[in-house]
């Protein structure tokens, strides 16, 4: 497993997590792993010494490749929502706000944490969050 961050997406990546319906017979565990790991080092550890933040969390910009393999490689794409932290009150996707932003608190390190919790939990259960962002039809 590998994860990066992508700062040039989409060169030959596909698909990304929203166009991969949750199944529970394909290589699901490595491909959480990925995207848990891509997503991760993106809100945590790439940014870790300046104050910025990625506002754009959703499985659109989760770019996958190697998903028939095992081995996949996720990739955190569209870094166009980049910010420093606080000056932002809605800019994650909607069923991404973190309680803090629905609280009217602008958007802060650990609203990326809950970005990417959320996202995978709409991805594994589409529609849990709401029908904001579903990456399929309810």
């Amino acid at each position: 497993m590998r994860s990066t961050v992508a700062l040039s997406p989409w060169n030959g990546w596909t698909p990304t997590l929203a166009e991969v319906k949750y199944q529970s017979s394909m290589h699901i565990y490595s491909l959480i792993v990925a995207f848990m790991g891509a997503a991760l080092t993106s809100c945590v550890s790439y940014w870790k010494d300046t104050d910025v933040l990625n506002t754009d969390f959703k499985l659109a910009n989760i770019l996958l490749s190697g998903i028939e393999t095992g081995y996949i490689t996720a990739k955190v794409g569209d870094l166009g929502l980049v910010v420093p932290s606080g000056s932002l009150l809605n800019e994650l996707p909607y069923a991404m706000h973190a309680p803090e932003v629905f609280l009217g608190h602008a958007c802060a390190k650990p609203s990326q944490v809950w970005a990417v919790a959320a996202m995978l939990l709409c991805w594994i259960n589409p529609g849990v969050l709401g029908v904001w962002d579903s990456p399929h039809p309810l």
